[in-house]
């Protein structure tokens, strides 16, 4: 009988014990970072979705201001969520409502936002408070009129962050 050489054995392993926990380790490392990249993938899809809610919450605010121009305050029912790079103009407010881009502005006291008349830019994540304000103008438009520029028959004050004060 033949006696083979004992191989010397590292940490209770053998040679070939060695090179199966070099391979079960890769094996584990490529299955965590699957997990991880499944983990990540469902945070970025819940995020969209928040997204997606908080502008459809928010252009339902302004449909509903529009569609009652008493000069009541339409808030938004919490904060929400405007994304980096996102924004709005007035030319987007009109495709919604139907009415002159004219007839709308902005307004914004957020440090994370640029607002003029016409614009508002979201420089990073922004959860906020929006406050919209429309009123019924008696400017002498006719229906034929009401959708012509400069023509409006409501004006809308959409206010990202700061209550809207009204001054009577």
């Amino acid at each position: 009988m033949k006696k083979f050489k004992k191989t010397k054995k590292r940490f209770g392993l053998s040679e070939r014990g060695q090179s199966g926990a070099v391979f079960r380790l890769l094996v584990d490392s490529i299955v965590g970072i699957a997990i991880l990249m499944v983990i990540l993938g469902s945070l970025m899809y819940f995020e969209s979705l928040n997204n997606n809610a908080s502008r459809q919450e928010f252009l339902s605010k302004v449909n509903a201001a529009v569609n009652s121009p008493d000069g009541t305050i339409v808030e938004s029912n919490g904060r929400i969520v405007f994304p980096s790079g996102s924004g709005f103009t007035t030319g987007d407010m009109s495709a919604l409502t139907g009415y002159p881009k004219e007839c709308f502005s902005f307004q914004s006291n957020l440090r994370m936002a640029e607002a003029n008349d016409a614009i508002v830019t979201f420089n990073s994540n922004v959860k906020t408070k929006v406050y919209i304000r429309c009123i019924a103008e008696d400017n002498g438009c006719t229906a034929e009129d009401e959708h012509n520029m400069g023509c409006c028959k409501i004006t809308c004050l959409i206010s990202f962050g700061e209550p809207i004060i009204i001054v009577e």
